[in-house]
């Protein structure tokens, strides 16, 4: 075991700098865990719209499978809807937004007598490869060549817990569509959600590179006004709550407006208010407060909405031209549908 050991961490420093790259933060106020909020959960899964078609999709490209058609009685019809709605929930959950993990290695103790130990000058590591452990509270320590006993840095905690323990799908070393040549490449063919899906796998929500590539693709989302691509999918929400705790929805909520969906942009508007807000989150939100959120009326959505649009003064016109024109498509087809009501005698 132990040349295996000498072998990864002499690949581990020769690669290191190939995957270097500045530090980028998520948001520049910390999060601490406001992603698991019980309303910013809420107002995720009320920003992502469910198209069963794009959810269920199959992933393997070329391959049909014939419809099933079954006799139900109605407890069985409505056993399989409450699956079919699990099934969604579990396809349309959200990656976590997290804030960075910290780099604090600690030195356990130095001996002098070490120093030289190894011809090789090799660094030998400790893991304790108990069963039932947390990644995160998993021993791993390094004895340096001069003798020094740290505990193991990131990077080498990530490395050394993929060997032992791993994931299926993450490899050791950090494939290359994630460097930045071939990153770009495929943010300008617009694989957002390959992208996203493959870097959930790659890395841990508490990883910078996990956070780099977050931020170049929904910056890249947001700047091509690409929602469509990625909404109905478990990433649309995620990418929600990164605009709004970067104060930089509008474009997010122009879509909405677009696409006639008045109870997403207000729900995106709530959240942006309850991410910025300056007073302190409490944590113990009532349940009823919940229900009230989900049971909104449509003169309340309108109020929100409008009240949001008037106090950006510089979307102000395109916004407000947007919200006329989804008012009075709403209006029409509320019209169209009193009309239908009234000639059946409704």
């Amino acid at each position: 075991m132990l040349p295996q050991t000498r072998l990864f961490l002499s690949l581990f420093k020769r690669n290191y700098s190939d995957t270097a790259h500045e530090i980028q933060k998520i948001s520049e106020k910390p999060l601490k865990g406001l992603f698991f909020h019980p309303q910013i959960q809420l107002f995720i899964k009320k920003i992502t719209f469910v198209d069963y078609e794009k959810v269920f999709k199959s992933q393997e490209k070329n391959t049909l499978r014939p419809p099933v058609y079954q006799f139900m009685s109605d407890d069985e019809l409505q056993a399989n809807k409450a699956k079919g709605d699990a099934k969604i929930a579990s396809r349309l959950q959200a990656p976590p937004i997290v804030d960075l993990l910290e780099d604090n290695t600690e030195i356990l103790s130095n001996d002098p007598s070490l120093d030289g130990h190894d011809v090789h000058h090799s660094k030998i590591v400790f893991t304790d490869l108990s069963l039932n452990v947390l990644p995160t509270e998993r021993t791993i320590v390094v004895r340096e060549p001069n003798g020094v006993l740290r505990t193991a840095n990131k990077l080498e905690r990530r490395r050394l817990l993929q060997i032992y323990f791993p994931i299926k799908g993450r490899e050791l070393q950090v494939p290359k569509m994630f460097k930045t040549t071939h990153l770009n490449d495929l943010l300008k063919r617009k694989e957002y959600e390959f992208i996203l899906n493959r870097a959930c796998v790659q890395f841990d929500p508490t990883d910078e590179e996990f956070h780099r590539v977050l931020i170049l693709t929904y910056n890249k989302i947001n700047i091509e006004n690409d929602f469509e691509r990625i909404d109905s999918t478990r990433h649309f929400g995620s990418l929600g709550f990164y605009l709004a705790i970067n104060r930089n929805i509008n474009n997010m909520l122009q879509y909405f407006l677009d696409k006639q969906r008045l109870m997403s942009a207000y729900y995106l508007v709530k959240m942006y208010h309850l991410v910025n807000s300056n007073a302190s989150i409490s944590w113990d939100v009532p349940a009823n407060e919940i229900q009230e959120d989900e049971k909104i009326s449509l003169d309340q959505a309108f109020k929100v909405v409008e009240d949001y649009i008037k106090s950006q003064p510089d979307d102000t016109s395109k916004l407000q031209q947007k919200f006329v024109q989804m008012v009075e498509k709403l209006k029409e087809e509320e019209d169209v549908q009193s009309g239908i009501l009234k000639a059946h005698g409704v």
